[in-house]
C-alpha cells in the first residue's frame, strides 16, 4: 500500500476517534448483537482460490464455499482456513424479525470486520439496526467510502445502507413496510480479494447468492463476482422490484379519495352520492405522509446510485464492469422515474385535499345556511304559539274576573239564603200566640248531623291534600 493511502487512512482513523463513533462498546452499539457465542445465524459465500495459483478465475484451483455458521468456533475454523487464499467472501448478517438484535454477538462481528479494524461510518450505520421500540430515527443515511482509487486496483473500503418497500402480507393493517438493509465492502489492494457484509438483505438477495456462489456448473460466475459492482447490483436490484407495485397502490388509494373530490355533489349530497366526510381527509393525509417518506427514500437512495456511479465509472475495467455501469445507469433511471412518479402523486394528494377541504366547507356552509332557515321558522311557529297563548291566557284571566263576580254575588246572597233555608224547614217554628220562633224538634239532630258531615269532609280533604303533596316527592327519588 502506498504511502498516500497510508496517511488516509491515519487521517480517517482520527477522525472517527473524534467522532467518538470508533469505539465498538457503546450501548447503541450493544444492543443491535445477541450476547452468546452460540446459536448463530450467519451464512457465508466464498470464491477462493490459492494465493501461489494464477490468478485466472477459471482455472480449476479455485474453489467455493456456501455454508451457515452456527457459533464463534465455526466461524474462527473458517477464517483461519482461509487466511491465506485470495478470495471474495460474502457475510450475511440478519436479524430473526424486525427491530432484534443481530443473529451474531459483536465479538464475531468484531472478528469478520478483522482484529483491531474499526470503520467509523459502519458503526453508526449499525446502530440503525438492533432493538428499537419506535420507527424515530429511521430517516438516517449513510454513503462512506474511504481509500477509493478503483482505477488503481487500490484497496478501499465502503459502506451505505438502503430503504426500501416490502409487502409483508400482515393482516388487519397496512400491507406494507419500510424495511432497511446495509452493505460493507473491504476491497484488498490485490485486484481480487474482497469482504463483504449484507446486513438484513432482502430473502431473494440470499438465493441469488446461493445460486451464484453455490452451483459448480456456473464457472461464467466467477469474473462476475470478481467485480465488486456485480454484488452492489445483487442487491440494489433486489431492493428496486417491489417500488413499482408499492407506487402503483398508492395510487390507486389516491385514486379512489380523487374520484369522490371530482365526481362528488357540492352542495348537498344525495342517496346515491358520494359520502366526503373528515374522514377522507385523515385518509388523504395518511397518503401524504407515506408520499413524503416515500420521496425521501427515493432521493437518499438515489443520491446512493449516483455515489456508486461516481465510483465505479472512471475505472478501466473488462467488459463485465462496462456491461454493469450500464445496468447501474439503468437503475438509476428507473429511480429517477419513480420520483417523477412521487412528485406527481404528491400533486395530485395536494390537489385532492384542497378539493376535500373546499367540499366540506360549501357543505358546512349550505347546513349553517339551513340551520339558520329552519332557526328562522321555528321563532315564527313559536312567536304564534305564545300569540296564542296570551290570547288563551287572556281569556282565562277574562273569565276568572266573571268567576269573582259571580262569587262575590253568591257570597252576598248566601247570609240570606242561609236564614231562608233554616225558616223554611222543621228546624225553627213560628208561634202564632207569641209571634215568635221557637226551637223545632229537628234543631239537636240537624246540629248534630251537619257537624258530623263538616267534620268529614274536612278530614277527607286533609288527608287528599296530604297524599297528593306526597306523591312528587316520592317520584322524585331515584
Amino acid at each position: 500500500m502506498s504511502d498516500h493511502a497510508t496517511n488516509d487512512n491515519t487521517f480517517s482513523s482520527i477522525l472517527d476517534i473524534a467522532a467518538g463513533s470508533s469505539s465498538l462498546s457503546s450501548d447503541n452499539f450493544d444492543r443491535c448483537f445477541i450476547v452468546q457465542d452460540s446459536g448463530w445465524n450467519l451464512p457465508v459465500f466464498c470464491l477462493a482460490q490459492n494465493k501461489e495459483t494464477d490468478s485466472d478465475l477459471l482455472q480449476p484451483q479455485s474453489w467455493r464455499i456456501c455454508e451457515v455458521l452456527r457459533d464463534a468456533v465455526g466461524l474462527r475454523s473458517y477464517l483461519d482456513d482461509n487466511a491465506r487464499r485470495q478470495k471474495v467472501e460474502l457475510f450475511i448478517i440478519q436479524q430473526k424479525i424486525s427491530w432484534s438484535r443481530f443473529e451474531i454477538s459483536k465479538n464475531g462481528f468484531q472478528e469478520i470486520l478483522g482484529q483491531g479494524r474499526s470503520y467509523g461510518p459502519l458503526i453508526d450505520l449499525i446502530t440503525s439496526f438492533g432493538v428499537k421500540y419506535s420507527s424515530r430515527a429511521d430517516d438516517f443515511t449513510v454513503f462512506h467510502c474511504r481509500g477509493s482509487d478503483a482505477e488503481r486496483n487500490e484497496s478501499y473500503e465502503l459502506c451505505y445502507n438502503i430503504r426500501y418497500m416490502y409487502r409483508h402480507g400482515r393482516k388487519d393493517e397496512y400491507p406494507w413496510s419500510v424495511r432497511h438493509t446495509a452493505v460493507y465492502q473491504q476491497k484488498s489492494d490485490d485486484g481480487f480479494s474482497s469482504r463483504w457484509i449484507f446486513f438484513q438483505p432482502p430473502g431473494t438477495v440470499q438465493s441469488s447468492l446461493a445460486r451464484v456462489f453455490g452451483d459448480p456448473n456456473l464457472n461464467k460466475t466467477n469474473n462476475l463476482i470478481a467485480e465488486p459492482l456485480f454484488v452492489h447490483l445483487l442487491l440494489l436490484v433486489a431492493v428496486e422490484s417491489s417500488w413499482r407495485l408499492f407506487i402503483a397502490e398508492l395510487e390507486g388509494e389516491i385514486e379512489i379519495l380523487s374520484d369522490k373530490a371530482l365526481y362528488s355533489r357540492v352542495g348537498r349530497p344525495s342517496k346515491t352520492d358520494y359520502q366526503v366526510t373528515f374522514v377522507e381527509t385523515q385518509q388523504m393525509q395518511r397518503i401524504r405522509q407515506r408520499l413524503l417518506k416515500t420521496q425521501k427514500m427515493l432521493e437518499m437512495t438515489l443520491k446512493t446510485l449516483r455515489a456508486l456511479q461516481r465510483l465505479f465509472d472512471n475505472k478501466k475495467g473488462t467488459k463485465h464492469n462496462r456491461q454493469m455501469i450500464g445496468e447501474l445507469d439503468g437503475l438509476v433511471f428507473r429511480y429517477e422515474s419513480h420520483c417523477v412518479s412521487i412528485e406527481r402523486l404528491m400533486g395530485v394528494a395536494d390537489g385532492t385535499t384542497t378539493l376535500l377541504m373546499k367540499i366540506l366547507d360549501f357543505r358546512n356552509d349550505e347546513n349553517i345556511r339551513l340551520n339558520l332557515s329552519k332557526t328562522r321558522e321555528l321563532l315564527v311557529a313559536a312567536e304564534q304559539e305564545s300569540l296564542m297563548l296570551n290570547g288563551i291566557t287572556q281569556q282565562t284571566q277574562q273569565d276568572s274576573r266573571s268567576m269573582k263576580i259571580v262569587t262575590f254575588i253568591a257570597l252576598v246572597f248566601l247570609p240570606g239564603t242561609l236564614v231562608a233555608s233554616v225558616y223554611s224547614s222543621n228546624i225553627v217554628q213560628s208561634d202564632e200566640r207569641t209571634y215568635g220562633f221557637v226551637p223545632g224538634r229537628q234543631l239537636l239532630s240537624f246540629l248534630v248531623i251537619t257537624a258530623s258531615l263538616t267534620i268529614v269532609t274536612l278530614a277527607t280533604a286533609i288527608i287528599w291534600n296530604r297524599r297528593a303533596c306526597r306523591a312528587p316527592k316520592r317520584s322524585a327519588t331515584p
